[in-house]
């Protein structure tokens, strides 16, 4: 089996009020085979993610918006 390298990204996004917020794109990063681990923080408005390297992050950040949210800033650690 072959490992993939693994990165730290974070997500600022704009738009998350509630648990139902959070759930919905929480959703939608699972779905996405490159997501390994997904944690979101509604007072910090950021989604911490664990991907490894041919993760599509303009991918992730189109499927968040399509559900009216706004990725404001992509840091890859």
């Amino acid at each position: 089996m072959l490992f993939q390298k693994k990165k730290e990204v974070q997500m600022k996004i704009e738009g998350m009020h509630c648990d139902a917020c959070k759930n919905r794109i929480m959703n939608v990063l699972k779905r996405n085979s490159h997501v390994m681990k997904c944690d979101i923080s509604l007072e910090d408005k950021q989604a911490t993610l664990l991907v490894d390297e041919k993760v599509d992050l303009e991918n992730l950040k189109k499927n968040i918006e399509a559900l009216d949210f706004q990725v404001i800033e992509i840091k890859e650690k």
